[in-house]
């Protein structure tokens, strides 16, 4: 896949970032930085962060790093869409999309899967519903100007070349990721202190894309 249509989707505008680099699914992912937890159960508290700690999480703040909490979270809009891209090594990536409509599609660069999208189950829907809305993203930059970083790597307009890590992409008050530099961005790579409430986003959000989209 090329690199003009990575750049595309995942670098939307200046400020935005993806993984650069040719994204495929050429062979089996190999494991995250930090792979996530399963998502939690309905009987399971939503506000609570998972307890295990990523690498990196007794290190210092690094001084672009977003802030270290970002709740309180505020009720979400009727209508959302969020992005989730896992880079799991320099230049590859899976890239799965979820609407409050309870759709998810796979928005990967290549259109083997099938099917290419499909319906949530209502627990599901709940667990990323609760997930999101502990994050007050109306503050959050549009990624056409900035973006929010956790990273090791220092933050800059050009970042996300080779970045190994997660990208969630959110849009408040539509169900598609249009235009994409509407949507609010956050840069993990739990190499280094993440904010409680994106490191339970991701833990929710990365078993789905391994249930709909499994690894090649």
């Amino acid at each position: 896949m090329s690199l003009i249509l990575v750049t595309a989707l995942l670098v939307a505008a200046v400020g935005s970032a993806g993984c650069g680099g040719p994204s495929s699914t050429g062979g089996k992912a190999p494991a995250a930085p930090q792979e996530p937890k399963a998502a939690q159960t309905p009987s399971q508290k939503q506000s609570q962060a998972p307890t295990q700690a990523p690498p990196g999480a007794g290190a210092s703040w690094p001084e672009w790093s977003g802030p270290k909490s970002l709740g309180p979270g505020k009720d979400l809009p009727q209508a959302w869409c969020v992005v989730l891209t896992y880079c799991y090594k320099p230049g590859y990536a899976y890239i799965m999309r979820v609407s409050s409509e309870s759709e998810w599609y796979d928005d990967t660069p290549r259109k083997t899967t099938n099917p290419l999208n499909g319906k949530l189950t209502p627990e599901e829907l709940n667990l990323v519903r609760s997930a999101l809305a502990q994050i007050n993203w109306e503050p959050l930059p549009e990624k056409s100007k900035d973006y929010v970083a956790y990273t090791a790597e220092p933050k800059s307009p050009a970042a996300g070349v080779g970045f190994v890590g997660y990208i969630v992409d959110y849009y408040g008050g539509q169900t598609h990721a249009v235009p994409p530099t509407k949507g609010k961005r956050i840069m993990a790579d739990f190499k280094v202190p993440c904010a409680p409430e994106m490191k339970n986003l991701v833990h929710v959000l990365k078993p789905l894309m391994d249930k709909y989209i499994p690894p090649k």
